[in-house]
């Protein structure tokens, strides 16, 4: 009988990624690249101090090894040797470590999916001790993000403030940027093919980093399988109207802004939900905000419209497909659509000028015709990202690089 491919997923996260999109993104992709040929295990590196060992609904176990504390001191002084002098201690211990590299030793992968341009020293290591060639897929967001999380950290798009400052917080995020592209280009070099979720992340990249191994292909990571499928309903009012988002990124938290002082006002007869992790929990006018929820599925059954005005952020938003895969009406921006076949009256409304959000909810709900057909076809947009296509995809992609 023929040995089944077997296949590690290496993350590297924060404690406070376990429940949240870093934990799914390595669910998510551990059931899509599972099958009768295939065996996955992940191994989640991190830097700090607790033990976490899930299993999940395909029974595969998410192995987790912590190496140092995770205090405030200990992040500012390993944040601080890397604006300084270009090297972070905690990750370069993390790197270090040989204890997951003795657990993908006895796993023995055919395939790594690296899913973090953090963890290449590891990586590196690795690869050069395997008496086998191992073929490498790297999965993380397009170099944008780095600078977009540059910015919001150190607040380089003030323009107030002393221009000694501005410049010196200028100067510390080249640093942060120069240091994290160092190690982005450094694991394209290691990969035999890179993964990302649209065609102008693939432009994106091929722009930036012209010399490079990794043959970079378009295929999205996130799936919906029969067990998050909506059943979508038609709506004929607007009562509900949501908004689905983190509390961490800052471009979430201006949307939240938006809603509350811009929008909802104008509208002072709907409501409002903004759900979503880390969210606290609270009330304005007729804004509700309601944190994280665990059926995420019963929140969306009952919202009469989703609305996205995000003016910031980066990349592909998978917060749409939750959207989309409801069956909703979604207003947005060009930039929360990113990524998507989208046709404005067609399969959503894409507005830029946050002022007219309300207008454009007051038209939906005056025009059924048009608010009906935007429901029927935004699903149609998922139908790239369900469960069946992307399995198919993944494994004839595996099924090609093992043969290699």
């Amino acid at each position: 009988m023929k040995e089944p491919i077997k296949i590690a997923i290496v993350s590297h996260s924060r404690i406070s990624d376990v429940h949240d999109g870093k934990m799914r993104f390595m669910k998510d992709m551990a059931e899509l690249i599972s099958g009768k040929d295939t065996l996955v295990e992940v191994f989640s590196l991190s830097d700090t101090n607790r033990t976490v060992k899930e299993k999940h609904y395909i029974e595969h176990e998410v192995k987790s090894s912590y190496y140092t504390s995770s205090s405030t001191a200990a992040r500012l002084f390993d944040n601080g040797m890397m604006i300084l002098f270009g090297t972070r201690p905690i990750l370069n211990k993390v790197n270090r470590s040989e204890s997951v590299n003795s657990m993908l030793r006895e796993f023995d992968p055919d395939i790594i999916i690296c899913e973090t341009f953090l963890l290449n020293s590891m990586l590196k290591r690795y690869l050069s001790q395997s008496k086998k060639r191992i073929k490498v897929i790297s999965a993380f967001d397009p170099q944008s993000s780095i600078y977009y999380y540059a910015n919001a950290i150190f607040g380089t798009k003030s323009s107030g403030g002393i221009p000694l400052a501005r410049q010196f917080k200028k100067a510390l995020a080249d640093r942060y940027v120069s240091f994290r592209l160092k190690l982005y280009q450094e694991t394209l070099n290691l990969a035999d093919l890179h993964v990302v979720l649209s065609k102008k992340d693939k432009d994106e990249i091929e722009g930036f980093f012209k010399i490079r191994k990794a043959r970079i292909i378009v295929l999205p990571a996130h799936f919906f399988d029969a067990k998050r499928e909506r059943k979508p309903r038609i709506k004929t009012s607007i009562r509900k109207i949501l908004f689905i988002g983190s509390y961490l990124p800052p471009h979430n938290r201006q949307a939240m802004g938006y809603i509350e002082n811009i929008i909802s006002p104008m509208l002072p007869k709907k409501e409002f939900i903004i759900a979503g992790g880390g969210v606290p929990k609270k009330a304005v006018r007729n804004v509700r905000y309601i944190g994280g929820v665990e059926d995420m599925g019963r929140i969306l059954d009952h919202a009469d419209l989703c609305i996205a005005p995000l003016t910031d952020g980066v990349g592909v938003k998978i917060k749409m497909l939750d959207y989309f895969n409801a069956g909703k009406a979604v207003i947005g921006t060009s930039m929360a659509f990113e990524g998507y076949d989208v046709k404005d009256g067609y399969n959503a409304i894409v507005e830029d000028n946050i002022e007219q959000y309300a207008s454009q909810i007051e038209k939906l709900e005056e025009d059924r015709e048009l608010f009906s057909r935007i429901q029927k076809n935004s699903r149609l947009i998922v139908n790239d990202y369900r469960y069946d296509v992307l399995k198919k995809k993944w494994q004839k992609l595996i099924k090609e690089l093992h043969g290699m």
